[in-house]
């Protein structure tokens, strides 16, 4: 049988899949070798987190046992510090907004001035002022009622805020 041209047609056909195929392969060969880089990636990482993870497991555990003065400054205990007294300083902006009707941003504003002026930490400064609206409260309150009394404000108790009072002062 001679070959006709049909079958030359065939052939190209069969040549182009079988280049088409080798193509393939070669690209699932890069992608199995990507994947492979991807998973030794993955695994050194994953390693590299529980080592992190057991470090910081050990700085807490002597950080709780006080052994250590060097984490008094690490990372870890400042947040710890500044986790407990932020409370407190919401406290005395919240103290500070129904004195004298100042915004958050406006009272923590005068917390941090008056903290550089007297140069106390912001954070003692606001326990101070916590603690002495407390016991001023608890004076005021007669005995044996125990309901709450709203806080004072500047309009309920005459006093002008410190702007006020220089408005006052030089328009006067």
């Amino acid at each position: 049988m001679v070959p006709g041209p049909e079958d030359g047609s065939i052939r190209s056909r069969f040549d182009d899949l079988y280049a088409s195929a080798r193509e393939a392969r070669s690209s699932a060969h890069r992608t199995v070798l990507r994947a492979d880089d991807i998973l030794q990636e993955s695994n050194a990482t994953r390693q590299e987190h529980r080592q992190s993870c057991a470090r910081a497991e050990r700085l807490h555990q002597l950080w709780q046992s006080g052994q250590d003065d060097r984490l008094r400054h690490s990372a870890y205990a400042r947040l710890q510090a500044r986790l407990a007294t932020m409370p407190v300083i919401e406290q005395a902006k919240g103290v500070l907004m129904a004195q004298f009707g100042w915004t958050a941003e406006e009272a923590f504003d005068a917390l941090r001035r008056a903290s550089q002026r007297s140069n106390i930490r912001v954070r003692d400064l606001a326990d101070r002022i916590v603690a002495n609206t407390a016991r001023a409260a608890q004076a005021r309150k007669p005995a044996g009622r125990q309901a709450r009394e709203p806080a004072a404000s500047p309009a309920t108790t005459g006093r002008a805020l410190p702007a006020q009072r220089r408005r006052r002062a030089t328009a006067g």
